[in-house]
């Protein structure tokens, strides 16, 4: 359902700029060429990301039993990030996923699996899977940003109240992380 939600706001979004895009009328026939060439150039640039989230998520799902299996655990949580965090210039794809133990909804687990954008597919690149808890921020300027979620001695289990920011960088298949 969540992957509903997220589709049919993705899609309210680029009709949005769709419009914004074309609300403005070219001065002269110059103008009206670019904006039509550069139209046509970032089309193929969106269905090519489109393409390559969808490889990213096909290869995760095929992948996913295994990390269910060797976790003990059930996909809580999915959530599909792009930006270029490889320094190549392309988008590339950050799978946010969540386990929950079997038969419960608490979750055990918080990972990321990063995809780089070859250009025509998805590569698997690295993961990162901390000891702690974490939300997904945002992609950008090449790093990746999260919060890690830590508890205080009287927090209740539902909310830890000591956030630290954190910002990731991907290099030859590792992840580095440092404090923000």
């Amino acid at each position: 359902m969540y992957n509903l939600k997220f589709i049919l706001s993705f899609l309210i979004l680029v009709s949005f700029s769709f419009i914004c895009d074309f609300s403005s009328k070219p001065q002269n026939e110059t103008e009206n060429k670019k904006e039509e060439r550069n139209y046509q150039d970032n089309d193929k640039q969106n269905k090519n990301i489109h393409g390559i989230v969808n490889d990213a998520k096909n290869k995760f799902y095929a992948y996913l039993p295994k990390i269910e299996k060797t976790n003990e655990g059930k996909l809580n949580v999915m959530q599909t990030y792009t930006g270029d965090f490889t320094g190549d210039g392309l988008e590339d794809v950050a799978i946010y996923f969540t386990l929950s133990f079997i038969g419960g909804n608490a979750d055990k687990l918080n990972s990321i699996a990063l995809y780089k954008n070859t250009g025509s597919s998805a590569k698997v690149i690295a993961g990162f899977e901390p000891s702690y808890s974490f939300s997904f921020n945002r992609i950008s300027e090449g790093k990746i940003y999260i919060t890690r979620n830590d508890y205080a001695p009287d927090d209740p289990r539902c909310c830890p109240s000591i956030k630290t920011e954190k910002v990731l960088t991907v290099s030859d298949g590792k992840v580095f992380e440092r404090d923000l």
